[in-house]
C-alpha cells in the first residue's frame, strides 16, 4: 500500500478494492447521502460545460469500472469521485480563465493547473468537514474519491500539474 502523502495510483486502488475490502461495505447509506448531497451541489456551482464534462467522466468511468470487474458498490463510488474531478473549477478566478475566447496567460495557466489540488482542499474542508463520517467511511473517501480529484491531470508515471 502507498504512503499517505504519495499519489494514488489505479493499481493502488484496484489493490485496495480487491485485496483490503472484499465483503466490506464500502459505501454505506449515509456516504453515499453525503456524495449525493456533495455532487448536486458542485454540479449546481459548476458552468454548463464542466456540469456535462463531469457527468460524461463520470459514466465513462462507471462503465469501464464495471468493465474491469469492478462491484456495483466500487463503480458508484468511482463514478462519484470522477463527477467530482473538477469541484476546484468552481473557484471563480480558476472558472473564468477556462469559459474566455483565445490563449490563456501564463497566470491562468497557472491558477487553471492547480484546480485539481484545489479541488482536494475544497471537498475536504468545505464540504466534506460538514458531515459526520465514521473512520471506515473516510477511509473509502480517502481510497476512491480524493485520488480521482487531486490526481486526475497527472500521468501514469506521476508527472504533470501538481505532481505530488
Amino acid at each position: 500500500m502507498r504512503e499517505m502523502n504519495s499519489p494514488a495510483s489505479i493499481e493502488d486502488i484496484v489493490s485496495f478494492v480487491s485485496e483490503e475490502n472484499q465483503g466490506k461495505k464500502l459505501l454505506t447509506e449515509n456516504l453515499e447521502h453525503v456524495l449525493v448531497d456533495i455532487t448536486s451541489d458542485v454540479l449546481r456551482k459548476l458552468d454548463h460545460f464542466s456540469a456535462a464534462h463531469s457527468s460524461r467522466v463520470g459514466d465513462g468511468v462507471y462503465n469501464l469500472a464495471k468493465e474491469m470487474g469492478f462491484s456495483e458498490e466500487e463503480a458508484r463510488l468511482l463514478w462519484y469521485g470522477s463527477k467530482l474531478h473538477d469541484i476546484g473549477k468552481i473557484i471563480p478566478n480558476l472558472r473564468e480563465p477556462l469559459l474566455k475566447n483565445g490563449r490563456l496567460t501564463d497566470i491562468e495557466k497557472e491558477r487553471v493547473d492547480q484546480h485539481a489540488l484545489y479541488g482536494a482542499s475544497i471537498f475536504l474542508y468545505d464540504y466534506l468537514i460538514d458531515y459526520d463520517l465514521s473512520k471506515e467511511e473516510l477511509q473509502t473517501v480517502h481510497h476512491y474519491i480524493l485520488p480521482l480529484i487531486a490526481g486526475h491531470h497527472l500521468r501514469a508515471d506521476g508527472t504533470g500539474p501538481n505532481q505530488m
